[in-house]
């Protein structure tokens, strides 16, 4: 989703649609790459005003700019595709609808909150099941 804002465009793309970004630093110019499946074609029936039309999305900008983009890529490990969830410890599958998602599923997994607190024990479909504690 894009706004118009004269000489600068302010463009809006949830992370959930991304796979990697790229930079190259040396042309000053950066990609954002489509996550496999997540972008909805233009049949489908309910498609959320969020939902990019169009990616990848590429922009450009001075050299300055480019390495702190590139920088802070490198640093979040954003140029390649997520293969974890953040904190969590234990079995995972593929979500059965979101394609390239994971999801906790199976006995033993423990998940540390940036709270704290963490669970510890079974998961089904990415959330708590059968046995298991929460705690603080």
């Amino acid at each position: 989703r894009g706004r118009d804002e004269g000489d600068i465009v302010d463009y809006t793309v949830p992370f959930f649609f991304l796979d990697r970004l790229a930079v190259d630093v040396q042309r000053g110019i950066v990609t954002l790459h489509e996550r496999e499946g997540s972008t909805p074609s233009a049949s489908d029936a309910a498609v959320p005003e969020y939902a990019p039309r169009c990616l990848p999305v590429v922009f450009r900008m001075d050299h300055a700019m480019a390495t702190i983009w590139d920088q802070i890529a490198k640093r979040f490990r954003m140029s390649s595709r997520p293969e974890h969830i953040v904190n969590y410890v234990g079995p995972v599958c593929e979500h059965p609808r979101l394609l390239g998602i994971s999801c906790r599923q199976g006995p033993e997994g423990e998940q540390l909150w940036d709270d704290g607190s963490r669970y510890v024990g079974s998961w089904e479909a990415h959330v708590y099941h059968g046995q298991g504690q929460l705690l603080d």
